[in-house]
């Protein structure tokens, strides 16, 4: 019961607000066409949950901005990418 509510209270309203945002940025190029979203929300949100729950390692600014460099980098439409 408190996996079912963490996951429709917490986690799925976060999921979809990420996709809402992955699916804004695929609609105006800055996401490739051919990125599958939920693979991306998933690579995205997967590091940061293992640093929360698993590791405990820190989630500063830092570890985001690289995160989002490593992740987003494989996103980006070929021409942006060449840059």
């Amino acid at each position: 019961e408190t996996s079912r509510a963490l996951r429709s209270d917490f986690v799925e309203p976060r999921r979809q607000a990420a996709l809402g945002l992955l699916r804004r940025a695929q609609a105006t190029g800055e996401i490739a066409a051919n990125t599958d979203i939920e693979v991306l929300a998933d690579a995205l949100w997967g590091p940061i949950f293992h640093r929360l729950l698993v590791s405990r390692m820190p989630l500063d600014r830092g570890f985001i901005d690289k995160l989002l460099d490593l992740v987003l980098g494989g996103a980006r439409p070929a021409q942006a990418a060449a840059r």
